[in-house]
């Protein structure tokens, strides 16, 4: 493809994505249309500062050329496209004035949010599966998960607003607790009020975009502050390192329970999964100069993020020269069906794995 043939792409895509006009069928088509062809435009746009609105125009235009090009059988060439395209890219950065939520197209997220600060307290109003997988809980981190009916029991602006600023009410602290680094909550019903607040935190979810009615927003008028760039972003997610155990924490009346997650032994590392509903949630390590055992799935796309250490993601079979040198930081997107697996430097190797079904990850691409 020449440069000029790249360029005109660019624009088209530019064009689509206007945010003033809503989509238009033969303009997606088109985008869709252009396949591997378009990767690196939608990779150029995406990775630039912009309000978050554009960013999601962008990745839903990303997702209308993912699902073609994610559909049927797929050759190991074009899962090293787009494996290749996503670690290019990186992370797409979402800016709120409470965190920066950096992303995948298939729905697994990293924010990185503000001290004391997070999510509105909000409850989904379609079914979305949500799983918080806590890196790092900074000194004033908290999560809060309450049935609605004891929400409208309960609340008052008032009183919330002084309990949210520190002052003591057993009505909401008995639905709250202060997380600890591994620990995995888990939003799969509607109906439940939830919020993070504080924190680093993994987000395995089943879309990337919002679906929820905010019942109470703390951050309402916040500004976006000025330091939420892309390199900021990049800066502090290198530094944050994966917790080395986990546990699933759940809220109830009585209190918290916990439940620790049994790492399960590898040939060379381990593997815990965090949590296996409509997305799949799991934590590898690889042993040093190791190999991770086959990762292939017959009928889920995966995203992979590196928290830690080097090594090679291997796709199809090991030999045949697709393979990349991956690093702490590095995100990668595969397809359903290709085989694949990593190898691990000398200083092993930490990742995480989103797995979700085809048909759930472009559940609203037509």
């Amino acid at each position: 493809m020449t440069d000029h043939q790249a360029q005109d792409i660019k624009r088209r895509i530019q064009d689509v994505a206007r945010h003033d006009k809503p989509f238009e069928h033969e303009g997606i088509g088109e985008i869709a249309g252009y396949g591997i062809a378009a990767l690196p435009a939608l990779g150029e746009l995406l990775a630039e500062d912009q309000p978050i609105e554009r960013a999601e125009r962008l990745e839903d235009l990303l997702k209308y050329v993912l699902k073609r090009l994610m559909s049927g059988s797929v050759s190991a060439d074009t899962a090293l496209a787009i494996a290749r395209f996503q670690q290019r890219l990186g992370l797409t950065c979402k800016y709120k004035s409470y965190a920066i939520k950096a992303t995948t197209p298939l729905g697994f997220a990293v924010f990185l949010q503000t001290d004391g600060e997070g999510f509105s307290f909000q409850c989904h109003r379609t079914h979305k599966v949500e799983v918080f997988h806590i890196v790092e809980p900074q000194q004033n981190a908290r999560v809060f998960l309450c049935p609605i009916d004891e929400w409208e029991r309960i609340y008052d602006r008032d009183g919330f607003n002084a309990w949210l600023q520190g002052a003591d009410d057993p009505r909401f602290e008995r639905w709250m607790v202060r997380p600890e680094p591994g620990d995995v909550f888990v939003i799969d019903q509607l109906n439940v009020v939830h919020t993070v607040l504080g924190c680093v935190l993994e987000e395995y979810a089943t879309v990337s975009t919002d679906m929820v009615d905010r019942l109470h927003d703390q951050n309402d008028g916040r500004a976006i502050p000025e330091h939420f760039t892309r390199d900021y972003a990049r800066e502090n997610l290198l530094k944050a390192d994966a917790p080395k155990s986990s546990r699933l924490v759940s809220i109830t009346a009585d209190g918290p329970v916990t439940e620790p997650l049994t790492a399960t032994k590898l040939e060379q590392g381990q593997k815990t999964v965090l949590a296996d509903f409509a997305v799949q949630a799991e934590r590898f390590t690889v042993d040093a100069d190791g190999n991770s055992p086959a990762l292939a799935d017959d009928k889920r796309a995966a995203s992979l993020y590196v928290w830690g250490g080097s090594g090679e993601l291997v796709i199809g079979d090991a030999g045949d020269g697709r393979s990349l040198a991956v690093n702490k930081g590095d995100v990668l997107m595969l397809p359903a069906g290709v085989p694949y697996h990593f190898s691990a430097g000398n200083d092993g190797l930490d990742f995480s794995r989103h797995r979700i079904e085809h048909d759930v990850a472009f559940f609203d691409i037509p």
